[in-house]
């Protein structure tokens, strides 16, 4: 006990900070320095297709936006890789109250990602902005703005605020814009990852008693945005290399979009199964800057790398959108395995990791508590040949330490729950050649249909069921013992003085229209008399056959 509870607390403590912003950066509960996160699958509330307000995703209640009336944009469902989008006419935006303060949004310092397409190339707008667009200090962007991308901070409009770039073309298809501010590196400008613009310095954006944060930008000094926006992401600091690069590939998978370079997850590709959904990754940028740990919008964490090197990185994404998890019978381990599973891009080594799931979500109630829940991974998507960790339990968290994956693996989670005879192969037993054995007691024993086999050695099983044509056989002085139900549409065959044992409490547990043969032989003897008993009762009858 004085070795597992440390344990157990380190655990726990562990994972009660999950990295749950974009890509699994930053936190969504207000800790962190993500301070502004709209995304379009959280948060949004409608009248018909009018947007009437829509929820900070960082924990921020403070930066929620709204607007009433015809200022109010429209939600476009399903329009972006299956995500929606909102669009602005020019006339409409959605904007925070006077909440902004020095703790909750950016001054001299920040980090935007913004997915976002414009009507055209002539509108004089900004995308977002503080509200009233101002000279003496504002924080803005304006893709476009006469034709020309601008980003401000601070006091408008030298060198030191701003970032400019003329002469881009397909403004008006979606892109990732990427913006980074800090006094120290100054400000750089990325598009699709690929870098526009780097210039130096920064400067200071302090009004923020008197002005509000406006997406969709209708206000004074300012043309309203005409356009569409999915996702919009600040911090308050400056993300690092590596944080930006896990980011803008989240961004990438969800939106279906290609970065030019960095294009690190590939899993999203339609070749690879487009597993666009709650990327999330870890790794080492070539400059030595890091992120080691992610969760991201979705149940899968990992963290701890054992050998992480600059240009190591492991990103992981979902086949499924919005998933319900339910786990059920796969037909080629016998296992019951969820209903959704990840796939992995790995770039050069970064070692093992420690993986953990939250199972808030999982109906576990038909695993056996003896029976431990499973990561299973693999180079094929059927799990055919996996490699098998088994998970520890703490809380609503189910971890695995030490799991090493290959480029392009998948990986899922599944529980044992029966033996399976298929007529070929014994499946999960724990005797030998997987058949049951005495150690089984909690796992139930299936011979599927039209499949006959033996048992040469004792087997203690949870439950037994023999499918419709399916016989199973059990060997002279073999015993089958077994704690509850047992169902027959086939054939149980006892030879000589083999047993069938049932401890089971209820009046019968037993069931189905096959046949329990007893093959025994009597003494051949006018003088001996020979005494036969079944193990099992059915509708209060049984028969010897002569």
């Amino acid at each position: 006990m004085k070795t597992i509870l440390p344990l157990l607390f380190f655990l726990i403590s562990l994972y009660s900070f999950a990295q749950t912003g974009p890509g699994g950066v930053g936190t969504n509960d207000g800790t962190s320095s993500l301070v502004s996160w709209y995304r379009p699958d959280n948060g949004i509330s409608v009248t018909g297709s009018l947007i009437d307000s829509w929820t900070n995703s960082a924990g921020i209640s403070a930066l929620d936006i709204s607007e009433t009336g015809t200022q109010r944009p429209t939600l476009i469902t399903n329009a972006v890789n299956g995500y929606d989008e909102v669009s602005f006419n020019g006339s409409n935006r959605l904007r925070t109250g006077l909440t902004l303060t020095t703790s909750n949004f950016v001054t001299n310092q920040a980090s935007s990602f913004i997915v976002t397409k414009a009507d055209n190339t002539t509108q004089t707008s900004s995308v977002y902005t503080t509200d009233p667009l101002v000279g003496s200090t504002r924080f803005s962007n304006h893709i476009p703005w006469a034709g020309t991308v601008y980003y401000d901070i601070g006091t408008c409009c030298g060198s030191s605020a701003r970032i400019q770039v003329g002469s881009l073309t397909g403004l008006t298809s979606y892109s990732i814009w990427s913006y980074d501010a800090h006094p120290s590196s100054g400000k750089q400008l990325y598009r699709n990852e690929s870098l526009l613009q780097s210039r130096a310095n920064t400067s200071t954006y302090s009004s923020h008693a008197s002005q509000r944060f406006n997406l969709g930008a209708n206000t004074s000094g300012s043309n309203g945005f005409a356009g569409d926006v999915t996702e919009l992401i600040i911090f308050r600091t400056k993300v690092n290399t590596a944080q930006r690069l896990i980011i803008d590939n989240y961004l990438a998978a969800k939106y279906g979009e290609t970065l030019s370079v960095n294009d690190l997850y590939t899993q999203d590709d339609s070749g690879n199964g487009n597993f666009d959904h709650d990327v999330a990754g870890i790794g080492q940028a070539m400059d030595g800057t890091n992120h080691t740990d992610s969760r991201g919008t979705g149940i899968v964490r990992m963290n701890t790398p054992s050998a992480l090197s600059n240009g190591d990185f492991l990103f992981w994404g979902e086949e499924t959108k919005d998933p319900t998890y339910v786990f059920s019978n796969d037909p080629i381990n016998y296992t019951e395995q969820l209903s959704s599973k990840w796939r992995v891009s790995k770039v050069n080594d970064l070692g093992t990791v420690t993986v953990a799931f939250d199972i808030t979500g999982m109906d576990l109630s038909g695993k056996q508590s003896c029976q431990p829940l499973q990561l299973v991974v693999d180079n094929d998507s059927d799990f055919s040949s996996p490699v098998v960790y088994d998970l520890t339990i703490v809380g609503t968290t189910a971890i695995a330490t030490g799991v090493s994956f290959t480029d392009g693996d998948y990986f899922t989670l599944r529980y044992l729950d029966q033996i399976v005879w298929n007529g070929t192969s014994f499946f999960n037993g724990s005797g030998t050649a997987n058949a049951p054995d005495n150690t089984d007691e909690c796992l139930k024993f299936t011979v599927k249909s039209g499949a006959t086999g033996t048992l040469t050695f004792d087997a203690h099983v949870r439950e037994v069921e023999v499918e419709s044509g399916g016989t199973i056989t059990v060997s002279d002085d073999i015993l089958l013992e077994v704690e509850n139900q047992i169902e027959v549409n086939g054939t149980i065959d006892l030879l000589g003085e083999a047993q069938l044992i049932q401890n089971h409490t209820s009046t019968t547990s037993n069931s189905g229209t096959g046949e329990l043969r007893i093959r025994q032989q009597g003494t051949v003897n006018l003088y001996n008399y020979n005494y036969w008993s079944a193990p099992v009762n059915r509708s209060g009858n049984w028969q010897i056959g002569i």
